[in-house]
């Protein structure tokens, strides 16, 4: 357990400041791929997180099978744009995105962004197929934008791989 902690605290210090998707009217652009950098027309708010919070429907994953990941509000807030990634603990994305209404998938289906600036209320939810056996535990991390001149980044969810089929029959999507 406080590997996992460690872990989670190295990954968000690590991505935070990689991860900057803002409110492109298409979703984040290509070379957004490559770092989890998007250039910035925007303001980035960096006070908190907006009362935005991503979360997992449990605390594991089965290598291969789908998980559903949320993020939701505090508030009654709406959003214009995302970009919601998993990372394992070499920080490389991991795992893959199912496509969603009004979202379009990324980086090889690794990341999961809107298609267009329209506001989108929460809490919003998508399907995230882990990655193989071996990978180890993931992160979330998204940035979300609310509007023009705010926006967040959040991390959430840590999930730890499970690989004891008997165990797992019960809690399969």
């Amino acid at each position: 357990m406080q590997h996992a902690c460690r872990f989670a605290l190295t990954l968000c210090i690590a991505c935070l400041p990689l991860m900057a998707a803002h409110a492109f009217s298409i979703g984040a652009p290509a070379n957004a791929c490559t770092n989890q950098q998007v250039q910035n027309p925007h303001m980035l708010s960096s006070a908190g997180n907006g009362g935005f919070a991503i979360s997992a429907i449990r605390s594991f994953y089965v290598p291969g099978k789908n998980t559903t990941i949320t993020i939701a509000n505090t508030g009654a807030a709406t959003f214009e744009g995302v970009m919601l990634s998993a990372f394992d603990q070499s920080l490389a994305l991991a795992g893959t995105w199912q496509s969603a209404t009004g979202y379009q998938l990324a980086c090889n289906s690794q990341t999961i962004t809107q298609t267009a600036k329209t506001a989108k209320s929460t809490p919003a939810t998508f399907v995230w197929t882990a990655p193989a056996a071996g990978s180890g535990a993931v992160a979330f991390n998204a940035t979300i934008v609310q509007s023009l001149n705010t926006s967040f980044r959040i991390s959430g969810a840590m999930l730890v791989e499970v690989d004891d089929d008997l165990f797992l029959s019960s809690f399969e999507d």
